[in-house]
């Protein structure tokens, strides 16, 4: 996946394929989990927009996971037309 060289998951001893994984777990959907991950790998922000069904606990479980880990980042779901979701990964405020 990424350059270790700039990994924020490195620092706290976590790999991208672990990220991914726990994030799967929780109920986020592949192609979000990798693109979470990837994010939060390079410490940016994020968005993207698509019709990935996610449940508002899977996204609450993907932030308690984020700060248990102590990385300065959330994830917010918002609902758009055409039954279309943004999702955006961003520093914590």
């Amino acid at each position: 996946m990424g350059d270790q060289k700039f990994s924020k998951l490195a620092e706290i001893q976590m790999t991208e394929k672990q990220a991914h994984d726990e994030l799967v777990k929780i109920g986020i959907p592949e192609l979000d989990a990798g693109l979470i991950t990837d994010c939060l790998n390079v410490g940016k922000f994020c968005s993207w927009l698509n019709t990935d069904t996610v449940t508002p606990e899977a996204v609450a479980g993907a932030n308690a996971l984020i700060a248990s880990k102590n990385l300065a980042a959330e994830v917010k779901v918002t609902r758009a037309r055409f039954d279309k979701l943004i999702w955006e990964v961003a520093r914590r405020k």
